[in-house]
């Protein structure tokens, strides 16, 4: 009987086509049609590499038995269905399970483990043996011991994985020093360590000993200090570490030599075709000559000359920096070489996935033009600028360079539901209970323009609003929007009703600037009024309000980054009051979004800042409707709105703290203090905001700082809409 051998792919050709018939040998989990299915003796060799694909077998062999029959003869690799760990102590079978499984979701209340099948082979073995040793490595673990073995099912065909676990001792970091150094401070030095040691303010209690980052520690050190100058600096290959019994380690770094701090010499640019050198150099002050050299400020002036040469369409510039170092005199002359590249003009925008918002809809929004000069930054701009709108949920662009002049630019977006319906409440335990609604319509037909209707109703409160936001009067850079409103507030002293009308126009005015002007002609009503110093009338009041918008927040519903400012100027004259006159007042607001985890490119850290200022001043001869009010959602959370007062001066700060869990989750924890420039108030608290299906939901749990006796001491706000 000829055999003939295969194994791991030795492709050897055959002639088969003439064979009748074949017979597996060898199978234990596979079943006879998914070997029909991918072998064929027709195309021996890509079937054989098919077979193999299914990482199942460990040997495969092809046996003619005659001239008509074929024996394929496989052995299988032992086939895992459960797993069983054992030893394991300081972590939980489900943690382990989810190092070698990421998406591992099952119940550890048993001891064996069901998962998804899979065939042990060597790779895989070496995998599960590594993963689990890194895992505990990672943990402070420094040697463990691990033993695989295989226990056969009933089924006398798959089998359980058993992993036995030995951790030994588990060491932790409890301080780190530094040695040696006398020109960077401890902290410096520290941070870029990825050791870290234990800081309980920062919820680091007992932080791991990771010694196989210490070479690279080693290397980051030497790298701190030669970018700030230190070029013939020395450190100790591998640091000190000292260890209790109880696993308690100190970590010793050691500066064996600084060194002199070098200085900039002769700084040359060259090939500067397009730009004054002079005028560049100014722009990074560090960078002059006799200042002390360092690579940071070198990097922040090649940034600046790349990003000069794309904002005037070279896409592909680049700059390299030659540093040539004297020993002797301890200076370091640079030559900047640019690169300019190529001009790049931009043939074609494309845009796709707006299936209901109309082309150019979305391009008078861009800062991009066919056929001018392209620029990333004017691509970063218009992204955000389609975020800004409201109801494009992703934009994805993608650069398809055509020539060594032009290229094209698709822009792929997801549109959101068009529709919102907010429904939500407020609750305290003095006023109880509000209700509010509000329902809008987005992008009427494709054009971008809004319509809204929203209603107010509760024990102290009767409010309906009706604007209408209509996008590029006249095909012009202009907005312009309609309102028509109703108010009813019932305070303590007083009840208040609004009646009126107003028009807004908002002008794009340069790169991230709005101008705007609004005239609103309202009838106000004061009834039931307690206080002897606020009569009973009703009064008909213009307002013109020019204000000065500035928005680079990333997206409108969850923001992490960019700032926001608004400067509103009011100046009113009352028809029924000639004695009162003209009235005016100015606000100013401040809104600024930093996420941490742009600033650290080894830590992956969801936490969001924002800090809000807000400054507000009216005249004294102000109607109380519009002078300024203390305590609310947007004002100080601990308070109702309005609780705290009225002023005719007024501050706030906010600050928050935000984690993201995901996308569409973020938890925060705030602080809000303001006041009348007498008198300061505060109130903290928390709160989540939440992107979901349905739409945006907000809860904020708020408590005053220094509640007077018998004054209620918590407000609960939230509110849900719904896309539709």
């Amino acid at each position: 009987m000829k055999k003939i051998k295969v194994l791991f792919f030795p492709y050897i050709f055959l002639n088969l086509s003439f064979a009748q018939s074949l017979i597996v040998d060898g199978l234990k989990t596979i079943d006879l049609e998914t070997i029909n299915n991918i072998f064929s003796l027709k195309n021996f060799d890509n079937s054989l590499k098919s077979l193999y694909k299914l990482q199942a077998f460990s040997k495969i062999e092809l046996i003619k038995k005659n001239k008509d029959k074929f024996i394929l003869k496989v052995k299988e690799y032992p086939k895992i269905t459960k797993i069983i760990i054992k030893g394991n102590k300081e972590f939980s079978k489900k943690e382990l399970l989810k190092a070698l499984f990421p998406n591992y979701q099952e119940d550890e209340s048993s001891e064996t483990l069901n998962i998804n099948s899979f065939y042990l082979s060597l790779t895989k073995y070496k995998k599960i043996l590594n993963s689990i040793k890194n895992y505990y490595k990672k943990h402070g673990f420094s040697d463990p011991k691990l033993d695989i073995s295989l226990k056969e099912n009933p089924d006398k065909k798959t089998y359980t994985l058993v992993i036995s676990i030995k951790e030994n001792k588990r060491y932790w970091v409890k301080n780190i020093f530094i040695k040696g150094n006398k020109k960077i401070r401890d902290s410096e030095i520290k941070d870029v360590l990825l050791n870290k040691e234990q800081a309980i303010l920062l919820f680091r209690f007992r932080p791991p000993l990771l010694r196989e980052y210490f070479p690279q520690e080693i290397e980051n050190i030497k790298a701190l200090y030669k970018r700030k100058g230190y070029l013939d600096v020395q450190v100790k290959d591998l640091p000190f570490v000292k260890c209790t019994s109880k696993g308690e380690c100190n970590i010793t770094y050691v500066i064996l030599k600084e060194g002199s701090q070098y200085k900039f010499g002769d700084i040359t640019i060259i090939n500067a075709k397009y730009f004054d050198p002079k005028d560049i150099l100014k722009k990074v002050k560090k960078v002059r000559k006799g200042k002390p050299f360092n690579y940071e400020s070198l990097e922040k002036l090649k940034h600046l000359i790349i990003k000069y040469y794309q904002e005037n369409g070279f896409y592909n510039s680049n700059v390299i920096i030659k540093p040539q170092i004297d020993k002797q005199r301890k200076i370091v002359n640079v030559k900047i070489i640019c690169i300019p590249g190529k001009r790049y003009f931009l043939n074609r925008i494309n845009i796709k996935g707006n299936y209901k918002t109309k082309d150019w809809t979305l391009r008078r929004e861009l800062d991009l033009k066919e056929k001018y000069i392209f620029s990333p930054e004017g691509l970063f701009r218009s992204v955000r600028q389609l975020y800004q709108l409201g109801f494009i949920e992703k934009v994805e662009p993608k650069i398809n360079i055509i020539d060594n002049q032009t290229l094209n630019l698709t822009l792929k977006v997801k549109e959101r539901a068009f529709g919102i319906l907010k429904v939500g409440a407020a609750w305290n335990t003095v006023s109880g209970f509000f209700a509010r609604a509000s329902v809008s319509r987005a992008n009427l037909k494709g054009t971008g323009d809004t319509i809204n209707f929203s209603a107010e109703i509760g024990k102290d409160i009767l409010y309906f609003d009706i604007f209408y936001k209509h996008y590029f009067l006249f095909d012009k850079p202009i907005n312009v929007i309609f309102n028509l409103y109703r108010r009813k507030d019932i305070y303590e002293q007083y009840t208040s009703t609004k009646t009126g009308i107003s028009i807004n126009f908002e002008e794009k005015w340069k790169k991230d600037w709005y101008f705007s002007q609004k005239f609103t002609v309202t009838k106000n009503s004061i009834k039931d009024s307690k206080d002897p110093e606020i009569q009973n009338s009703t009064n008909t009041y213009f307002i013109f309000s020019p204000a000065l918008k500035y928005n680079t927040l990333d997206n409108p519903y969850l923001p992490h980054n960019g700032s926001y400012i608004k400067l509103l100027t009011n100046l009113g004259y009352d028809f029924s009051n000639t004695t009162r006159g003209f009235f005016k007042g100015a606000s100013l607001e401040f809104i600024y979004y930093i996420n941490l985890d742009d600033y650290f490119y080894n830590k992956k850290i969801p936490v969001t800042l924002m800090n809000r200022v807000y400054f507000g001043i009216c005249s004294t001869n102000t109607p109380i409707d519009y002078k300024f009010y203390l305590g609310g959602d947007y004002s100080i959370r601990g308070y109702d709105y309005g609780e705290i007062g009225t002023f005719n001066k007024i501050w706030t700060n906010t600050i928050e703290v935000g984690y993201d869990f995901g996308n569409i989750l973020r938890s925060i924890l705030f602080l809000d203090i303001g006041g009348d420039f007498k008198k300061i108030y505060g109130g903290y608290g928390f709160g989540f905001r939440l992107l979901s299906p349905l739409g945006p939901i907000r809860f904020d749990f708020g408590w005053k700082m220094n509640p007077k006796e018998n004054q209620n001491n918590f407000n609960f706000h939230f509110g849900i809409s719904s896309y539709f």
